[in-house]
């Protein structure tokens, strides 16, 4: 299956890349973590603080990217399995990790996936931080 990413790199850091890494999504990963990310009250568009449009940003690209995914894995009368690798950065990482409880369950209401998406989260932020100090 093909890879939900523009290449190995976003855009903004040294030497004008971001490092963005991949994390395997099943197609039930995806409705969910797409479910889960909602433009609440501090990410407004009333908002007109430039901490608030770079939040906007950040959701509208992590949304771009698991919209991706979904096309790939969701269909109107079915959910592949996937995996489908999705890279996303240090930062969406974290906004993803703090929409995830350990409690979390699909969209069948009864499967666990929430301790499933923080292993995988935290795995990959383990990986940022590996980068990051060598």
């Amino acid at each position: 299956m093909p890879s939900t990413s523009l290449g190995n790199f976003g855009s903004n850091g040294a030497n004008g890349k971001t490092l963005a890494l991949p994390i395997d999504l099943t197609g039930v990963e995806v409705i969910f973590l797409s479910d889960s990310l909602r433009c609440n009250e501090s990410t407004s568009l009333e908002l007109k603080t430039e901490e608030s449009d770079e939040i906007l940003a950040l959701y509208r690209d992590l949304l771009l990217l698991l919209g991706s995914a979904y096309c790939e894995l969701v269909s109107v009368d079915s959910v592949l399995v996937g995996p489908v690798p999705v890279y996303i950065t240090e930062e969406q990482a974290w906004l993803l990790r703090s929409k995830v409880r350990t409690g979390d369950v699909a969209i069948d209401g009864k499967t666990q996936i929430g301790h499933v998406l923080l292993l995988k989260l935290y795995m990959l932020l383990l990986q940022f931080n590996t980068n990051f100090a060598d």
